[in-house]
């Protein structure tokens, strides 16, 4: 798998393994930068809706200032 993959809509999933568990980021990038919308740990391999939906709701955030 991938370190960095698009889960969509201008989102991108940064995985890090460690023990028994999968710490992610989700980013966007805005102007060159790396803008961290959420991060979580969990134990399988898909990510929630209502993780991805508290990403795209900060990332509507950052937008509007």
């Amino acid at each position: 798998m991938p370190l960095v993959k698009p889960p969509g809509e201008g989102l991108w999933e940064l995985r890090s393994s460690f023990r028994d568990k999968i710490a992610r980021v989700i980013f966007t990038i805005h102007s060159g930068q790396f803008i961290l919308l959420h991060g979580f740990v969990k134990k399988d391999q898909k990510i929630r809706k209502k993780d991805l939906e508290i990403a795209l709701r900060r990332k509507s955030l950052f937008k509007k200032g």
